[in-house]
């Protein structure tokens, strides 16, 4: 069994990343703009907007982020070929897109992996055009799973945050370890503690099936604790 962080291919030349703006042609806009930005403000159905958020975007967020176009940045080619757009971080946000294709073969391993919103407004900033013809879809993450070992895993919990990444873990080292009967018959999930987004061997063959060359996977070490 082996497990992987999953992670943006920062070699890969149709990799990217996304900002938001008022326009396709407008500037990367602030918070205090409009009182409400994707990357400080999107709730979720449990845990709201806090380090614990979990599940798909309420509907209010959804409504709220149909207004705001998603600009892709960075790729060296371009992006027509592609089924993703950016990658997943860590903090409760929007920060990947990904094609119908990618709906229906990654999505169809299992209904409950992800939560897809539609959405309509996304633009190429490098080549000041839409990516490909569309349509596009928000790939929320739905499953949480605590499985880093924290007593195999150089990690500490920390206390010097708001009251918005309570919870959150922090490294102090190198190591993180997984125990297999933890992940075992998981797909894709979001880590608990570090909030990394992981996935098993099995998820990135079907990734590579479907030709995501933008992505790949982060070896973690994974304790066989069979009894």
């Amino acid at each position: 069994m082996k497990c992987y962080i999953l992670t943006r291919d920062f070699a890969c030349p149709s990799s990217s990343s996304i900002t938001w703006s008022l326009e396709p042609d407008g500037h990367n806009y602030s918070r205090e703009e409009v009182g409400w930005h994707p990357y400080e403000d999107i709730n979720y159905k449990n845990g709201r907007n806090t380090w614990n958020a979990a599940g798909p975007m309420t509907r209010e967020s959804k409504e709220k982020l149909s207004k705001l176009w998603a600009m892709v940045r960075g790729g060296k080619k371009p992006h027509t070929g592609s089924h993703v757009l950016g990658d997943y971080i860590t903090s409760p946000t929007e920060s990947v897109i990904v094609s119908a294709k990618f709906v229906d073969v990654i999505g169809g391993l299992d209904e409950g992996l992800f939560d897809f919103t539609e959405h309509h407004k996304v633009w190429d900033a490098e080549r000041n055009k839409a990516p490909w013809d569309g349509p596009f879809y928000f790939a929320s993450v739905l499953p949480v799973l605590k499985s880093y070992d924290l007593d195999q895993s150089e990690i500490v919990k920390r206390t010097d945050v708001p009251e918005k990444y309570r919870g959150a873990y922090a490294p102090v080292g190198a190591r993180r370890s997984v125990r297999a009967s933890t992940i075992a018959g998981h797909l894709v999930w979001r880590d608990a503690y570090m909030r990394h987004v992981m996935c098993s061997e099995e998820f990135l063959s079907a990734l590579k099936k479907l030709r995501v060359p933008e992505w790949k996977g982060y070896p973690v070490e994974v304790i066989h604790d069979w009894h």
